[in-house]
């Protein structure tokens, strides 16, 4: 069995390949991150925006 993760946290669009987004959680820092991966992540990828501390 091939294991898959489930979430990633703060990805870098530039280098990642989009495809690899497909079905798992996003966690991003502020709102400059959520509307860059909004832009390239396919549809499935669920984009969590992280309260500030």
């Amino acid at each position: 069995m091939v294991s898959r993760p489930y979430e990633v946290l703060r990805p870098r669009p530039a280098f990642v390949d989009r495809g690899q987004l497909k079905g798992l959680v996003v966690f991003v820092r502020n709102n400059d991150e959520l509307r860059i991966l909004g832009r390239t992540a396919p549809n499935g990828t669920r984009i969590i925006l992280l309260p500030e501390a």
